[in-house]
């Protein structure tokens, strides 16, 4: 596919209104009592991305997975392209769909490969495949296991291949309310982002709280306060231009969530870029706990990660394309989503196919050299690794009346337990690549669910200027960044 990179603003991409939500949200109820006496409001507490049925990844609207994988399911709201990528490698999650005895690994609200995808997307694990608009799909039993293939567009093949058989007529359908569930993550961000902060980063150089002083190139350590949820507040410059990010001795835990507001400065016109420094004292046990808040992101989001990026990226609102040095653990909960690798040694690099330096040098208005410099960036490895976010936080400012009996609390847990898919068996035969998944669930939604045709409007206009643009993006943006650093550090 081939289109030319838009003439935006200074530091962005001009970018079309994205697809509007409707629908009021509604917040959830975790009162407790067991008589009808009156009890004082609480604050609301809830795990935030509750309500996603146990997907790793979540989408409001389109999505493009490329050269990766993610070793959970999928749930896009509306496109899917792919670039040969692998979904639900270490679990196909507890989403089963009315009428299915398998769960569901991979939704999609719209239809797949319409804007053209590349190659073959392996679905693992057994699970099955739901596409609410299937009429440039084909669906192929004739083989041990099904292959759903994709009309071509510029002559490239794709399809997807199970890791077992699933029935023609279950193919069709989107059995999701993408937007009912997206109204109440906005809902959800928006009173994370209310939250005062807790957590007050101090130089390692000084061992003195920043206030006032740039982070340019230094250190922040955190300290956490056990038994609480802490807060951490900062803009995505100062978190960009940090050259690294400590945690103290007490660690993200259950009772111990850390949420991390980043403030974007870009409107939803233009495009924020977001680096991750490498982050010391966040590993796999601590990941499920820590939530990355980008409540005020509501254009594209240009995110590096040069390093594991340690929690769930929370970003409702937010067309995120994805460079992550060494993955990620957590959730994705965005309106649009993309990972992308940079070009391997002999592959055409991004000035190669998008332009020359100066061109670049125009567009950002940066350094010919600094752009130069950007095309030695090593490989990103964009996988997704299953690491639920697994910690109940407070909505600030939210209450939550109190509940008329303790039935209706306990028919909610169990719901949730449900979600998250507890238990586990050993992956199906012939899937060598795989690894264990949870047990699926034996019940599926309620009767009279949500259909594709209840769900967001299926254009695949929010994408068709980022497949083409992906690569240049991520290496123009880093390159800005190296160019901000450096011209701090004299």
């Amino acid at each position: 596919m081939s289109s030319s990179l838009p003439r935006g603003r200074r530091g962005g991409l001009s970018r079309s209104r994205g697809v509007a939500v409707a629908g009021a949200s509604t917040a959830a109820l975790l009162a407790f009592g067991l008589t009808a006496a009156p009890v004082s409001a609480a604050p609301v507490t809830v795990n935030p991305v509750s309500g996603n049925h146990g997907f790793l990844v979540m989408t409001e609207a389109e999505a493009l997975l490329g050269g990766g994988r993610s070793e959970g399911p999928v749930a896009v709201g509306a496109t899917l392209d792919f670039v040969d990528y692998s979904v639900a490698t270490a679990t196909a999650g507890s989403f089963v769909a009315p009428g299915d005895q398998q769960p569901s690994a991979l939704v999609v609200g719209g239809a797949v490969g319409a804007l053209g995808s590349v190659g073959e997307l392996r679905v693992h694990n057994g699970g099955l495949v739901r596409i609410g608009d299937t009429g440039n799909a084909e669906v192929d039993n004739s083989g041990e296991n099904t292959v759903i293939s994709f009309a071509p567009v510029n002559d490239e093949p794709s399809r997807i291949t199970l890791t077992t058989r699933q029935a023609e007529e279950t193919v069709q359908g989107s059995p999701i309310d993408f937007a009912a569930a997206f109204a109440e993550y906005r809902t959800r961000s928006a009173a994370l982002a209310s939250c005062e902060p807790n957590v007050v980063p101090v130089d390692t150089d000084t061992d003195e709280p920043f206030g006032d002083s740039p982070m340019a190139e230094r250190v922040a350590q955190l300290t956490l306060q056990p038994g609480r949820q802490n807060v951490w507040n900062v803009s995505d410059e100062d978190l960009s231009s940090l050259a690294g990010i400590e945690v103290g001795a007490v660690k993200p835990s259950a009772d111990t969530p850390l949420v991390i507001n980043v403030q974007t400065s870009a409107d939803e016109f233009d495009t924020s870029f977001l680096v991750l420094p490498p982050v010391d004292g966040l590993g796999a046990a601590e990941a499920p706990y820590v939530l990355f808040n980008l409540s005020s992101a509501h254009g594209q989001l240009l995110l590096v990660s040069l390093g594991t990026f340690p929690g769930t990226l929370f970003a409702p609102d937010a067309t995120v394309l994805a460079a992550l040095a060494d993955g990620m653990r957590g959730n994705v909960i965005t309106q649009r989503f993309m990972t992308f690798l940079l070009p391997e040694e002999g592959e055409p690099t991004a000035t190669e196919d998008f332009g020359e330096p100066e061109e670049f040098e125009e567009f950002l208005e940066i350094e010919e050299e600094v752009v130069t410099e950007v095309q030695e960036i090593p490989e990103f490895d964009n996988t997704l690794y299953h690491v639920p976010f697994a910690a109940e936080v407070e909505l600030c400012g939210t209450e939550a009346p109190p509940a008329d009996n303790g039935d209706d609390d306990q028919e909610t847990d169990e719901e949730e337990q449900e979600e998250t898919g507890d238990g586990g068996t050993t992956p199906p035969p012939g899937d060598p690549d795989a690894t264990a998944s949870p047990a699926p669930r034996t019940e599926g939604p309620e009767a009279g669910g949500p259909t594709a045709d209840k769900g967001l409007p299926v254009t695949g206009a929010g994408l068709v200027g980022l497949i083409t643009a992906a690569v240049a993006i991520v290496a123009a943006g880093a390159a800005a960044l190296f160019l901000t650093r450096r011209r701090r550090s004299t």
